[in-house]
């Protein structure tokens, strides 16, 4: 049987009509808030993973995330590099402006490389 890998995310209506995300950085947002939107959980990926998640460029993705920290939704903090591959921990902010409170702590790890 062939091996699969499925991945998906979900994107919640508040995304866009509260937070006006659209495109890319709706996506990016979706997949963020989809694996840190538990109390003290975070999402840890390289930005390759994050690019290829949503089927874009690690340019294009990197930007986005710049864009969505700039407007406050999206904490993200360098947690190692090899070579030029940046692995990086994403919080989704909530959209009331605290960090996401719904549930018990832990970390994903999702999409290193």
């Amino acid at each position: 049987m062939p091996k699969t890998n499925i991945k998906f995310t979900t994107i919640h209506n508040w995304m866009i009509t509260d937070l006006g995300l659209k495109g890319n950085e709706l996506l990016i947002y979706a997949v963020i808030y989809g694996y840190s939107n538990i109390d003290g959980q975070w999402y840890t990926a390289n930005q390759q993973s994050l690019a290829e998640f949503i089927g874009t460029d690690r340019t294009n993705t990197n930007k986005v995330v710049q864009k969505l920290q700039r407007k406050g939704l999206v904490i993200a903090e360098q947690v190692n590099k090899v070579g030029t591959a940046k692995t990086y921990r994403y919080k989704a902010v909530a959209p009331n402006g605290g960090e996401n409170n719904h549930g018990n702590g832990g970390e994903n790890n999702h999409g290193n490389g």
